[in-house]
């Protein structure tokens, strides 16, 4: 890339440059680290914690689960626990490659090898970061709306049933006499007709 006009550090010391580069890229790689390390301890715990809480909460509501709620919920902690197994990976990756990363600035100013870092370890670190945050964000997001329904079916068991309509009160008998003029009563047979002899 090419700047067009004077740049800030034309005619600077370069040693003196060179010396304020690394000490900038050094505290901006220990930020990183801290942050990352802060951030992989955040998944630990709640993973954790999320781990316990799915069957407790199952326990406690005791309300019937469709088999997709469970596939879903299933799936969401298989999720989170790869999560955990990864964020504890990451620590130990992290020891190792900071070891190999000693190794290696060190077998450079000795002038043994020529490489300044140690790539299998940084890249094996970034996978594990990568993972970790990847399944915990997906199994969280599973685990949330599959709990989230099983609740709503809980707050609906819960709401009290409203009570049974009252029955309706009997309709009045029609009685001779009411509205019909006392039409309602078939008149009685005529007598037999008298009988000959």
């Amino acid at each position: 890339m090419t700047l067009i006009g004077a740049h800030p550090l034309d005619g600077s010391d370069e040693d003196k440059c060179y010396d304020v580069l690394l000490s900038e890229r050094n505290s901006l790689l220990s930020a990183k680290r801290s942050a990352e390390d802060e951030a992989v301890k955040g998944i630990i715990k709640a993973s954790s914690a999320i781990l316990l809480l799915i069957p407790s909460a199952l326990i406690t509501w005791n309300v019937p689960i469709s088999d997709f709620q469970i596939k879903l919920i299933s799936a969401g902690a298989a999720l989170i626990l790869i999560a955990l197994i990864s964020a504890f990976s990451e620590q130990m990756l992290s020891s190792w490659a900071y070891n190999k990363q000693i190794a290696t600035v060190t077998s450079y100013y000795q002038r043994l090898s020529k490489d300044v870092s140690h790539k299998l370890s940084g890249r094996l670190v970034t996978l594990a970061l990568i993972v970790s945050y990847t399944s915990f964000t997906i199994g969280v997001t599973a685990t949330s709306l599959a709990l989230l329904s099983v609740a709503k079916v809980q707050v609906m068991t819960q709401r009290p049933t409203p009570p049974p309509p009252a029955p309706r009160p009997p309709s009045p008998q029609q009685t001779p006499g009411h509205k019909d003029g006392g039409r309602s009563i078939p008149p009685a047979a005529p007598p037999p007709p008298p009988s000959k002899k």
